[in-house]
This record gives C-alpha cells, sequence and structure tokens, in this order.
C-alpha cells in the first residue's frame, strides 16, 4: 500500500510548527532573557574587577543606604583577603553568564 502524501499547509511550508517552536513557550522566553543574562555578566565582571584591583578602596565607594550595608561593606574593606575571594568568585560567575 503507498503512503499517504502529507497534506498541505497554509502558507510556507512549516510555518506553523516554526510559529510555535520560537514564538511560544519556555525556548523564546530563554531566547529573549540572553541580552539580559549576558548584561548582568557583565556588570558581575566588572564589579569583581573593581573588588579585585583596589579591595580595601572599592567597597568603600559602594557605602550607601542602610546602616547594615554599610557595616557589610566596612568589612569587607578591612579584610582585603575575603573581598579579592569573592571578587574572584563573581568575575567567575560574571564569564560563565556570559560564556553560557
Amino acid at each position: 500500500m503507498p503512503k499517504a502524501r502529507p497534506r498541505a499547509s497554509i502558507g510556507f511550508a512549516g510555518s506553523a510548527q516554526r510559529y510555535n517552536r520560537f514564538h511560544c513557550g519556555l525556548h523564546y522566553l530563554l531566547m529573549m532573557l540572553k541580552p539580559v543574562r549576558r548584561s548582568i555578566g557583565l556588570l558581575l565582571l566588572f564589579d569583581g574587577a573593581g573588588g579585585f584591583l583596589s579591595p580595601t578602596e572599592y567597597p568603600r565607594r559602594l557605602q550607601f543606604g542602610p546602616p547594615l550595608f554599610d557595616d557589610i561593606l566596612d568589612y569587607f574593606a578591612e579584610n582585603p583577603n575575603l573581598t579579592r575571594k569573592l571578587s574572584l568568585a563573581e568575575i567567575a560567575l560574571g564569564l560563565w553568564l556570559i560564556l553560557r
């Protein structure tokens, strides 16, 4: 018995499948979030570089807001080795977000 021919679709061939795949659902959302993810990655990368290059001055330049934030940033400014380690982790996270 010969195979039946597929039914002709309206419009371009495969347009319904292409629309469903790219314009609906999780794939479309992830495609739209890629520039946001890369922007956040760049911000983390440059923020980590600033903290790594000047671990005592950079946290003090960021002091604003509630006293709790000032206390945390003072702690980072007093412990430059901890600031450098966290800055390296921030750089790694930024690179991972950019290159993923």
